[in-house]
Protein backbone atom coordinates (compact mmCIF):
# COMPACT_ATOMS: atom_id res chain seq x y z
CA UNK A 1 0.00 0.00 0.00
CA UNK A 2 1.38 3.37 -1.01
CA UNK A 3 1.80 6.05 1.67
CA UNK A 4 1.07 9.66 0.75
CA UNK A 5 1.46 12.67 3.03
CA UNK A 6 -0.27 16.03 2.89
CA UNK A 7 0.57 19.12 4.89
CA UNK A 8 -2.13 21.70 5.61
CA UNK A 9 -0.85 25.14 6.53
CA UNK A 10 -3.23 27.42 8.34
CA UNK A 11 -3.42 30.32 10.75
CA UNK A 12 -5.08 27.74 12.98
CA UNK A 13 -3.07 25.17 14.89
CA UNK A 14 -5.60 22.57 16.09
CA UNK A 15 -3.94 19.61 17.77
CA UNK A 16 -6.54 16.98 17.01
CA UNK A 17 -7.06 13.53 15.51
CA UNK A 18 -10.04 12.88 13.24
CA UNK A 19 -11.17 9.58 11.76
CA UNK A 20 -13.46 9.74 8.75
CA UNK A 21 -13.98 6.24 7.30
CA UNK A 22 -10.39 5.40 6.49
CA UNK A 23 -9.37 9.06 6.40
CA UNK A 24 -7.02 9.65 9.31
CA UNK A 25 -6.09 13.25 10.16
CA UNK A 26 -3.20 13.77 12.52
CA UNK A 27 -2.29 17.36 13.40
CA UNK A 28 1.22 18.26 14.45
CA UNK A 29 2.80 21.60 15.28
CA UNK A 30 5.63 22.56 12.98
CA UNK A 31 7.41 25.64 14.30
CA UNK A 32 6.25 29.02 13.12
CA UNK A 33 4.46 27.81 10.01
CA UNK A 34 1.86 25.98 12.11
CA UNK A 35 1.51 23.10 9.65
CA UNK A 36 -1.01 20.31 9.98
CA UNK A 37 0.27 16.95 8.75
CA UNK A 38 -2.41 14.77 7.22
CA UNK A 39 -1.21 11.15 7.05
CA UNK A 40 -3.18 8.57 5.14
CA UNK A 41 -2.87 5.40 3.04
CA UNK A 42 -4.42 5.12 -0.41
CA UNK A 43 -3.77 3.02 -3.50
CA UNK A 44 -3.91 5.98 -5.86
CA UNK A 45 -4.00 9.71 -5.40
CA UNK A 46 -6.26 11.32 -8.02
CA UNK A 47 -6.56 15.11 -8.29
CA UNK A 48 -9.42 15.47 -5.84
CA UNK A 49 -8.54 18.91 -4.48
CA UNK A 50 -9.32 21.02 -7.50
CA UNK A 51 -13.03 20.22 -7.34
CA UNK A 52 -13.50 20.07 -3.59
CA UNK A 53 -11.19 22.75 -2.22
CA UNK A 54 -13.09 25.91 -3.09
CA UNK A 55 -11.92 29.44 -2.35
CA UNK A 56 -13.19 32.67 -3.83
CA UNK A 57 -9.66 34.03 -3.94
CA UNK A 58 -6.89 31.58 -4.76
CA UNK A 59 -3.78 32.04 -2.68
CA UNK A 60 -0.54 32.87 -4.45
CA UNK A 61 1.94 31.79 -1.78
CA UNK A 62 4.96 32.98 -3.72
CA UNK A 63 3.71 36.55 -4.09
CA UNK A 64 3.10 37.39 -0.44
CA UNK A 65 5.27 40.19 0.95
CA UNK A 66 5.46 39.02 4.55
CA UNK A 67 5.74 41.90 7.04
CA UNK A 68 7.63 39.68 9.49
CA UNK A 69 10.42 38.69 7.11
CA UNK A 70 13.45 40.76 6.14
CA UNK A 71 13.57 41.58 2.42
CA UNK A 72 16.83 42.66 0.77
CA UNK A 73 17.44 43.44 -2.92
CA UNK A 74 20.17 45.09 -4.97
CA UNK A 75 18.38 47.71 -7.07
CA UNK A 76 18.89 50.53 -9.54
CA UNK A 77 16.94 53.66 -8.66
CA UNK A 78 15.07 55.95 -11.03
CA UNK A 79 12.98 59.11 -10.62
CA UNK A 80 10.68 60.55 -13.30
CA UNK A 81 12.26 64.03 -13.09
CA UNK A 82 15.74 63.32 -11.74
CA UNK A 83 16.46 60.36 -13.99
CA UNK A 84 18.82 57.57 -12.96
CA UNK A 85 19.93 57.83 -9.33
CA UNK A 86 22.44 55.01 -9.07
CA UNK A 87 22.55 51.62 -7.40
CA UNK A 88 21.90 50.62 -3.82
CA UNK A 89 20.62 47.95 -1.46
CA UNK A 90 16.89 48.04 -0.74
CA UNK A 91 15.94 46.52 2.59
CA UNK A 92 12.63 46.41 4.45
CA UNK A 93 10.57 44.11 6.66
CA UNK A 94 10.58 42.91 10.29
CA UNK A 95 8.90 46.16 11.34
CA UNK A 96 11.80 48.28 10.06
CA UNK A 97 11.61 51.34 7.85
CA UNK A 98 12.22 50.70 4.15
CA UNK A 99 15.58 52.13 3.08
CA UNK A 100 18.03 52.13 0.21
CA UNK A 101 21.73 52.41 1.05
CA UNK A 102 23.53 53.81 -1.98
CA UNK A 103 26.60 52.18 -3.49
CA UNK A 104 29.38 53.81 -5.45
CA UNK A 105 28.81 57.37 -6.69
CA UNK A 106 26.48 59.39 -4.46
CA UNK A 107 23.85 61.40 -6.38
CA UNK A 108 24.12 64.31 -3.96
CA UNK A 109 23.49 66.94 -6.62
CA UNK A 110 20.12 65.41 -7.48
CA UNK A 111 18.77 64.96 -3.96
CA UNK A 112 18.05 67.54 -1.29
CA UNK A 113 18.19 66.31 2.29
CA UNK A 114 14.80 66.50 4.01
CA UNK A 115 12.75 67.01 0.85
CA UNK A 116 9.98 64.49 0.21
CA UNK A 117 10.01 62.70 -3.15
CA UNK A 118 6.60 61.26 -3.99
CA UNK A 119 7.72 58.10 -5.76
CA UNK A 120 11.09 56.57 -6.64
CA UNK A 121 11.27 53.39 -8.71
CA UNK A 122 13.64 50.55 -7.85
CA UNK A 123 14.48 47.73 -10.26
CA UNK A 124 16.42 44.52 -9.63
CA UNK A 125 18.84 42.96 -12.13
CA UNK A 126 16.18 40.43 -13.17
CA UNK A 127 13.68 43.20 -13.98
CA UNK A 128 11.56 43.07 -10.82
CA UNK A 129 10.17 46.51 -9.90
CA UNK A 130 9.40 48.17 -6.58
CA UNK A 131 7.71 51.56 -6.15
CA UNK A 132 8.96 53.53 -3.14
CA UNK A 133 6.53 56.21 -1.94
CA UNK A 134 7.06 59.29 0.27
CA UNK A 135 10.86 59.15 0.15
CA UNK A 136 13.40 61.28 1.99
CA UNK A 137 17.19 61.27 1.82
CA UNK A 138 19.41 61.56 4.86
CA UNK A 139 23.12 61.19 4.28
CA UNK A 140 23.80 58.15 2.10
CA UNK A 141 20.41 56.55 2.76
CA UNK A 142 17.02 56.99 1.11
CA UNK A 143 14.06 56.22 3.38
CA UNK A 144 10.58 55.31 2.11
CA UNK A 145 7.32 55.31 4.08
CA UNK A 146 5.71 52.74 1.77
CA UNK A 147 6.89 50.02 -0.62
CA UNK A 148 4.67 48.64 -3.39
CA UNK A 149 5.82 45.42 -5.04
CA UNK A 150 5.34 46.43 -8.68
CA UNK A 151 5.53 49.40 -11.03
CA UNK A 152 2.83 51.73 -9.65
CA UNK A 153 2.64 55.50 -10.15
CA UNK A 154 -0.62 56.56 -8.50
CA UNK A 155 -0.83 56.77 -4.72
CA UNK A 156 -4.59 56.15 -4.71
CA UNK A 157 -6.23 52.75 -4.48
CA UNK A 158 -9.74 51.40 -4.76
CA UNK A 159 -9.21 48.45 -2.46
CA UNK A 160 -6.98 47.24 0.40
CA UNK A 161 -6.69 43.54 1.33
CA UNK A 162 -5.22 42.73 4.75
CA UNK A 163 -4.18 39.47 6.36
CA UNK A 164 -3.55 39.38 10.12
CA UNK A 165 -1.88 36.90 12.44
CA UNK A 166 -3.93 34.80 14.91
CA UNK A 167 -7.35 36.09 13.84
CA UNK A 168 -7.92 33.37 11.23
CA UNK A 169 -7.64 30.70 13.91
CA UNK A 170 -10.36 32.53 15.87
CA UNK A 171 -12.47 33.14 12.76
CA UNK A 172 -12.19 29.55 11.47
CA UNK A 173 -12.88 27.82 14.79
CA UNK A 174 -15.15 24.83 14.18
CA UNK A 175 -14.17 24.61 10.51
CA UNK A 176 -13.43 20.99 9.50
CA UNK A 177 -12.19 18.83 6.61
CA UNK A 178 -14.28 15.68 6.14
CA UNK A 179 -14.17 12.89 3.58
CA UNK A 180 -12.06 10.04 2.25
CA UNK A 181 -8.69 10.72 0.67
CA UNK A 182 -8.57 9.35 -2.84
CA UNK A 183 -12.26 10.03 -3.32
CA UNK A 184 -13.33 13.42 -2.02
CA UNK A 185 -12.53 15.91 0.73
CA UNK A 186 -15.20 18.33 1.87
CA UNK A 187 -14.74 21.50 3.86
CA UNK A 188 -17.60 21.58 6.39
CA UNK A 189 -18.80 24.02 9.03
CA UNK A 190 -17.39 26.85 6.97
CA UNK A 191 -17.40 30.14 8.86
CA UNK A 192 -19.98 32.76 8.06
CA UNK A 193 -18.37 35.77 6.39
CA UNK A 194 -19.46 39.37 6.94
CA UNK A 195 -19.82 42.46 4.80
CA UNK A 196 -20.55 45.90 6.26
CA UNK A 197 -21.02 49.44 4.98
CA UNK A 198 -19.22 52.25 6.78
CA UNK A 199 -19.46 56.02 6.63
CA UNK A 200 -16.60 57.86 8.35
CA UNK A 201 -16.64 61.61 7.78
CA UNK A 202 -16.69 62.07 4.03
CA UNK A 203 -15.47 58.54 3.39
CA UNK A 204 -17.78 55.71 2.40
CA UNK A 205 -16.42 52.20 2.13
CA UNK A 206 -17.23 48.56 2.67
CA UNK A 207 -15.36 46.08 4.85
CA UNK A 208 -15.76 42.37 4.31
CA UNK A 209 -14.09 39.14 5.32
CA UNK A 210 -13.04 36.61 2.73
CA UNK A 211 -11.94 32.99 2.99
CA UNK A 212 -8.69 32.36 1.07
CA UNK A 213 -7.27 28.94 0.33
CA UNK A 214 -4.75 27.25 -1.91
CA UNK A 215 -2.26 24.42 -2.15
CA UNK A 216 1.04 23.50 -3.71
CA UNK A 217 2.79 20.18 -4.31
CA UNK A 218 6.02 19.65 -2.43
CA UNK A 219 7.54 16.27 -3.26
CA UNK A 220 4.99 13.70 -2.18
CA UNK A 221 3.31 16.25 0.10
CA UNK A 222 0.48 18.60 -0.74
CA UNK A 223 0.74 21.83 1.27
CA UNK A 224 -2.62 23.46 1.97
CA UNK A 225 -3.18 26.95 3.34
CA UNK A 226 -6.44 28.55 4.45
CA UNK A 227 -6.92 31.86 6.18
CA UNK A 228 -9.19 34.90 6.37
CA UNK A 229 -8.48 38.26 4.76
CA UNK A 230 -10.25 41.55 5.41
CA UNK A 231 -11.01 43.78 2.44
CA UNK A 232 -11.64 47.53 2.49
CA UNK A 233 -13.19 48.96 -0.67
CA UNK A 234 -14.08 52.62 -1.28
CA UNK A 235 -17.54 53.35 -2.66
CA UNK A 236 -17.17 57.11 -3.15
CA UNK A 237 -13.57 57.68 -4.15
CA UNK A 238 -10.20 56.10 -3.48
CA UNK A 239 -7.96 55.33 -0.56
CA UNK A 240 -4.70 57.22 -0.07
CA UNK A 241 -1.33 55.97 1.13
CA UNK A 242 -2.19 57.21 4.60
CA UNK A 243 -5.35 55.07 4.52
CA UNK A 244 -3.22 52.05 3.67
CA UNK A 245 -1.65 52.24 7.11
CA UNK A 246 -4.51 53.73 9.14
CA UNK A 247 -7.18 51.30 7.95
CA UNK A 248 -4.92 48.32 8.62
CA UNK A 249 -4.08 49.47 12.15
CA UNK A 250 -7.62 50.60 13.02
CA UNK A 251 -9.03 47.19 12.18
CA UNK A 252 -6.25 45.40 14.04
CA UNK A 253 -7.04 47.56 17.10
CA UNK A 254 -10.75 46.69 16.92
CA UNK A 255 -10.12 42.96 16.56
CA UNK A 256 -7.41 42.97 19.24
CA UNK A 257 -9.77 44.57 21.77
CA UNK A 258 -12.57 42.13 20.93
CA UNK A 259 -10.44 39.01 21.40
CA UNK A 260 -8.15 40.62 24.02
CA UNK A 261 -5.04 39.49 22.18
CA UNK A 262 -2.67 41.57 20.02
CA UNK A 263 -2.93 40.69 16.34
CA UNK A 264 -0.38 41.85 13.78
CA UNK A 265 -0.33 42.52 10.05
CA UNK A 266 1.08 39.63 8.00
CA UNK A 267 0.64 41.17 4.57
CA UNK A 268 -1.28 43.86 2.70
CA UNK A 269 -2.30 44.08 -0.96
CA UNK A 270 -3.64 47.12 -2.80
CA UNK A 271 -5.70 47.18 -5.97
CA UNK A 272 -4.47 49.75 -8.49
CA UNK A 273 -6.35 51.30 -11.40
CA UNK A 274 -5.37 48.38 -13.64
CA UNK A 275 -7.42 46.04 -11.44
CA UNK A 276 -4.36 44.09 -10.29
CA UNK A 277 -3.42 43.41 -6.68
CA UNK A 278 0.05 44.57 -5.60
CA UNK A 279 1.70 43.61 -2.29
CA UNK A 280 2.53 46.61 -0.09
CA UNK A 281 4.69 47.22 2.97
CA UNK A 282 5.02 49.87 5.66
CA UNK A 283 6.76 49.73 9.07
CA UNK A 284 4.55 48.57 11.91
CA UNK A 285 4.50 46.35 15.01
CA UNK A 286 6.30 43.04 14.99
CA UNK A 287 4.30 39.93 15.73
CA UNK A 288 3.85 38.77 19.32
CA UNK A 289 5.25 35.25 19.59
CA UNK A 290 3.11 32.52 21.12
CA UNK A 291 3.32 28.79 21.74
CA UNK A 292 1.71 27.03 18.77
CA UNK A 293 1.76 23.67 20.54
CA UNK A 294 -1.31 24.95 22.39
CA UNK A 295 -4.35 24.05 20.32
CA UNK A 296 -6.83 25.94 22.48
CA UNK A 297 -6.08 29.48 21.35
CA UNK A 298 -9.72 30.15 20.50
CA UNK A 299 -10.89 29.62 24.08
CA UNK A 300 -8.33 32.18 25.24
CA UNK A 301 -9.94 34.84 23.08
CA UNK A 302 -12.19 37.15 25.09
CA UNK A 303 -15.17 37.17 22.72
CA UNK A 304 -16.11 34.22 20.53
CA UNK A 305 -16.98 34.87 16.89
CA UNK A 306 -20.38 33.20 17.11
CA UNK A 307 -21.39 35.61 19.87
CA UNK A 308 -21.09 38.60 17.51
CA UNK A 309 -21.89 36.81 14.24
CA UNK A 310 -24.89 38.99 13.37
CA UNK A 311 -23.62 42.30 14.76
CA UNK A 312 -20.65 43.21 12.61
CA UNK A 313 -22.55 46.10 11.01
CA UNK A 314 -23.36 47.59 14.42
CA UNK A 315 -19.80 47.12 15.66
CA UNK A 316 -18.19 48.80 12.64
CA UNK A 317 -20.70 51.66 12.55
CA UNK A 318 -20.11 52.47 16.21
CA UNK A 319 -16.35 51.99 15.99
CA UNK A 320 -15.93 54.45 13.14
CA UNK A 321 -18.18 57.01 14.84
CA UNK A 322 -16.37 56.72 18.16
CA UNK A 323 -14.55 59.72 19.64
CA UNK A 324 -12.19 57.24 21.31
CA UNK A 325 -11.15 55.34 18.18
CA UNK A 326 -8.07 57.28 17.06
CA UNK A 327 -6.38 57.60 20.46
CA UNK A 328 -7.89 55.66 23.36
CA UNK A 329 -8.74 52.39 21.63
CA UNK A 330 -5.54 52.38 19.58
CA UNK A 331 -3.55 52.72 22.80
CA UNK A 332 -5.63 50.12 24.63
CA UNK A 333 -4.95 47.62 21.84
CA UNK A 334 -1.29 48.63 21.70
CA UNK A 335 -0.77 48.03 25.42
CA UNK A 336 -1.66 44.36 24.92
CA UNK A 337 1.80 43.99 23.38
CA UNK A 338 3.70 45.49 26.30
CA UNK A 339 5.83 43.07 28.32
CA UNK A 340 8.39 45.47 29.79
CA UNK A 341 9.12 47.16 33.12
CA UNK A 342 6.07 47.16 35.43
CA UNK A 343 6.39 50.89 36.26
CA UNK A 344 5.90 51.85 32.62
CA UNK A 345 2.87 49.57 32.44
CA UNK A 346 1.31 51.29 35.45
CA UNK A 347 2.13 54.70 33.99
CA UNK A 348 0.54 53.78 30.66
CA UNK A 349 -2.68 52.18 31.89
CA UNK A 350 -3.46 54.78 34.56
CA UNK A 351 -2.75 57.59 32.10
CA UNK A 352 -4.99 55.82 29.57
CA UNK A 353 -7.77 55.65 32.17
CA UNK A 354 -7.21 59.35 32.91
CA UNK A 355 -7.44 60.16 29.21
CA UNK A 356 -10.64 58.15 28.77
CA UNK A 357 -12.55 59.65 31.72
CA UNK A 358 -11.36 63.13 30.71
CA UNK A 359 -12.71 62.63 27.18
CA UNK A 360 -15.91 61.20 28.59
CA UNK A 361 -16.36 64.19 30.93
CA UNK A 362 -16.26 66.70 28.08
CA UNK A 363 -19.64 68.33 27.71
CA UNK A 364 -20.66 67.30 31.23
CA UNK A 365 -21.78 70.20 33.42
CA UNK A 366 -18.83 71.69 35.24
CA UNK A 367 -18.57 72.10 38.98
CA UNK A 368 -20.10 75.37 40.29
CA UNK A 369 -18.01 78.52 40.29
CA UNK A 370 -16.36 79.69 43.48
CA UNK A 371 -15.23 83.09 44.68
CA UNK A 372 -12.06 83.85 46.60
CA UNK A 373 -10.96 81.36 49.20
CA UNK A 374 -12.38 82.62 52.58
CA UNK A 375 -8.92 82.69 54.19
CA UNK A 376 -7.44 84.59 51.25
CA UNK A 377 -10.42 86.96 51.25
CA UNK A 378 -9.88 87.74 54.94
CA UNK A 379 -6.15 88.33 54.38
CA UNK A 380 -6.98 90.60 51.42
CA UNK A 381 -9.33 92.71 53.59
CA UNK A 382 -6.61 93.15 56.22
CA UNK A 383 -4.06 94.10 53.55
CA UNK A 384 -6.19 96.83 51.94
CA UNK A 385 -7.09 98.18 55.38
CA UNK A 386 -3.38 98.78 55.97
CA UNK A 387 -2.79 100.75 52.78
CA UNK A 388 -0.88 104.02 53.22
CA UNK A 389 -3.94 105.72 51.76
CA UNK A 390 -6.85 103.68 53.14
CA UNK A 391 -10.05 103.31 51.15
CA UNK A 392 -13.43 104.21 52.50
CA UNK A 393 -15.64 101.25 53.42
CA UNK A 394 -17.75 101.39 50.24
CA UNK A 395 -14.63 101.47 48.05
CA UNK A 396 -13.09 98.60 49.99
CA UNK A 397 -16.21 96.42 49.59
CA UNK A 398 -16.45 97.27 45.89
CA UNK A 399 -12.79 96.34 45.33
CA UNK A 400 -13.22 93.03 47.16
CA UNK A 401 -16.27 92.25 45.01
CA UNK A 402 -14.37 93.05 41.78
CA UNK A 403 -11.40 90.88 42.75
CA UNK A 404 -13.72 88.05 43.76
CA UNK A 405 -15.46 88.09 40.38
CA UNK A 406 -12.20 88.34 38.42
CA UNK A 407 -10.54 85.41 40.15
CA UNK A 408 -13.56 83.13 40.37
CA UNK A 409 -14.46 80.55 37.75
CA UNK A 410 -15.52 77.01 37.14
CA UNK A 411 -13.56 74.54 39.14
CA UNK A 412 -11.62 72.00 37.11
CA UNK A 413 -12.66 68.41 37.63
CA UNK A 414 -9.93 66.27 39.14
CA UNK A 415 -8.98 62.84 37.83
CA UNK A 416 -10.73 61.31 40.85
CA UNK A 417 -13.94 63.27 40.22
CA UNK A 418 -14.04 62.33 36.53
CA UNK A 419 -13.34 58.69 37.37
CA UNK A 420 -16.09 58.60 40.01
CA UNK A 421 -18.48 60.25 37.58
CA UNK A 422 -17.70 57.58 34.96
CA UNK A 423 -18.26 54.79 37.52
CA UNK A 424 -21.56 56.35 38.61
CA UNK A 425 -22.77 55.92 35.02
CA UNK A 426 -21.48 52.35 34.72
CA UNK A 427 -23.53 49.22 35.40
CA UNK A 428 -23.38 48.61 39.17
CA UNK A 429 -22.91 44.84 38.81
CA UNK A 430 -20.01 45.31 36.40
CA UNK A 431 -18.32 47.68 38.86
CA UNK A 432 -18.68 45.08 41.62
CA UNK A 433 -17.43 42.25 39.41
CA UNK A 434 -14.35 44.12 38.17
CA UNK A 435 -13.75 44.94 41.84
CA UNK A 436 -11.58 48.04 41.44
CA UNK A 437 -12.01 49.57 44.90
CA UNK A 438 -11.53 53.19 45.95
CA UNK A 439 -8.39 52.16 47.83
CA UNK A 440 -7.09 50.44 44.69
CA UNK A 441 -7.65 53.60 42.67
CA UNK A 442 -5.94 55.82 45.26
CA UNK A 443 -2.96 53.47 45.47
CA UNK A 444 -2.43 53.13 41.73
CA UNK A 445 -2.95 56.85 41.08
CA UNK A 446 -0.33 57.73 43.72
CA UNK A 447 2.05 55.20 42.16
CA UNK A 448 1.43 56.66 38.69
CA UNK A 449 2.02 60.22 39.91
CA UNK A 450 5.26 59.24 41.65
CA UNK A 451 6.55 57.44 38.55
CA UNK A 452 5.58 60.36 36.30
CA UNK A 453 7.62 62.74 38.48
CA UNK A 454 10.59 60.39 38.67
CA UNK A 455 10.02 59.61 42.35
CA UNK A 456 10.12 56.31 44.21
CA UNK A 457 6.54 54.95 44.25
CA UNK A 458 7.21 53.75 47.79
CA UNK A 459 5.60 50.33 47.42
CA UNK A 460 6.25 47.56 49.90
CA UNK A 461 7.32 44.18 48.53
CA UNK A 462 3.81 42.83 49.08
CA UNK A 463 2.29 45.69 47.07
CA UNK A 464 3.91 44.87 43.72
CA UNK A 465 1.61 41.95 42.94
CA UNK A 466 -1.39 44.00 44.01
CA UNK A 467 -0.39 46.84 41.68
CA UNK A 468 -0.24 44.46 38.69
CA UNK A 469 -3.72 43.09 39.51
CA UNK A 470 -5.08 46.65 39.76
CA UNK A 471 -3.62 47.47 36.34
CA UNK A 472 -5.31 44.36 34.92
CA UNK A 473 -8.61 45.51 36.40
CA UNK A 474 -8.17 48.90 34.74
CA UNK A 475 -7.61 47.09 31.43
CA UNK A 476 -10.78 45.02 32.02
CA UNK A 477 -12.81 48.14 32.86
CA UNK A 478 -11.57 49.94 29.74
CA UNK A 479 -12.43 46.86 27.67
CA UNK A 480 -15.98 46.92 29.07
CA UNK A 481 -16.35 50.58 28.13
CA UNK A 482 -14.96 49.74 24.68
CA UNK A 483 -17.58 46.98 24.26
CA UNK A 484 -20.36 49.46 25.01
CA UNK A 485 -18.78 51.98 22.65
CA UNK A 486 -18.80 49.33 19.88
CA UNK A 487 -22.54 48.74 20.38
CA UNK A 488 -22.22 45.52 22.38
CA UNK A 489 -24.04 45.04 25.66
CA UNK A 490 -23.37 44.33 29.31
CA UNK A 491 -24.80 40.83 28.73
CA UNK A 492 -22.24 40.27 25.96
CA UNK A 493 -19.44 41.29 28.30
CA UNK A 494 -20.70 39.04 31.11
CA UNK A 495 -20.84 36.10 28.71
CA UNK A 496 -17.20 36.72 27.80
CA UNK A 497 -16.25 36.68 31.49
CA UNK A 498 -18.00 33.35 32.07
CA UNK A 499 -16.93 31.47 28.92
CA UNK A 500 -13.31 32.47 28.37
CA UNK A 501 -9.84 31.58 29.59
CA UNK A 502 -8.54 34.93 28.38
CA UNK A 503 -5.52 36.25 30.23
CA UNK A 504 -7.40 39.56 30.55
CA UNK A 505 -10.02 37.83 32.68
CA UNK A 506 -7.58 35.63 34.60
CA UNK A 507 -5.07 38.39 35.43
CA UNK A 508 -7.74 40.81 36.67
CA UNK A 509 -9.13 38.35 39.25
CA UNK A 510 -12.73 39.63 39.12
CA UNK A 511 -15.26 38.92 41.88
CA UNK A 512 -16.21 35.37 40.88
CA UNK A 513 -19.00 35.12 43.46
CA UNK A 514 -20.85 38.20 42.26
CA UNK A 515 -20.23 37.18 38.64
CA UNK A 516 -21.85 33.81 39.35
CA UNK A 517 -24.73 35.52 41.14
CA UNK A 518 -25.41 37.91 38.26
CA UNK A 519 -25.04 35.31 35.50
CA UNK A 520 -26.95 32.67 37.51
CA UNK A 521 -24.18 30.12 36.95
CA UNK A 522 -24.33 29.03 40.61
CA UNK A 523 -27.06 28.56 43.21
CA UNK A 524 -27.21 30.76 46.29
CA UNK A 525 -29.25 30.07 49.42
CA UNK A 526 -30.39 32.50 52.09
CA UNK A 527 -29.61 31.18 55.58
CA UNK A 528 -29.46 32.74 59.01
CA UNK A 529 -26.13 33.66 60.56
CA UNK A 530 -26.50 30.90 63.15
CA UNK A 531 -27.18 28.28 60.50
CA UNK A 532 -24.28 29.50 58.39
CA UNK A 533 -21.92 29.20 61.34
CA UNK A 534 -23.22 25.72 62.06
CA UNK A 535 -22.74 24.66 58.44
CA UNK A 536 -19.24 26.12 58.44
CA UNK A 537 -18.23 23.78 61.26
CA UNK A 538 -19.23 20.67 59.36
CA UNK A 539 -16.43 18.57 57.92
CA UNK A 540 -16.37 16.32 54.93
Amino acid sequence: MKTVNAIAMSDRSPERTLARGGFHVRSLSASKQREQVLSYHVVTFPKVYEGSFVARKQLDMAKNMDFFKQHTHTVDLYHAELGELGQGTLSFGSGNWAQVTFKGAWPSKKFVDGKTWHVVKARTSDGHSFSLFECKVNGFVLYADYVIDGDVDAAEFKRIDIRYSEISEWFLHGHRIDGIVGEKLTWTEQPKQFSVNVRSGREQFTVRSEYVGGFRKQGEDHVLNEHIEFIFERTNGKFSLRDLKSKSLELSSLLSILIAYPISIICVDIMADDGCLYPAYFPTFNKVERDFSDNGFWIKCFVQKRAIEERWQTIFENYYKSIYREVTWVRLAGMQRYEGFWEYKVLAYVSLLDQYVTQRAKGVKRLPATGLNPKKQSAFKIAIAQLSHPLVEDQRDELIDIVGRLFSGERKMSFLTKYQQALANTDHDIVRIINLSDDDFTLIKDVRDAIAHGDDPGLQQSDFGKAIVIVSRIALLLTYWAFLDFGLTTADFLKCLTTTHSRLRLNSQPDAIHLARVTKTAEFFNVSRAKFQALSKLKG
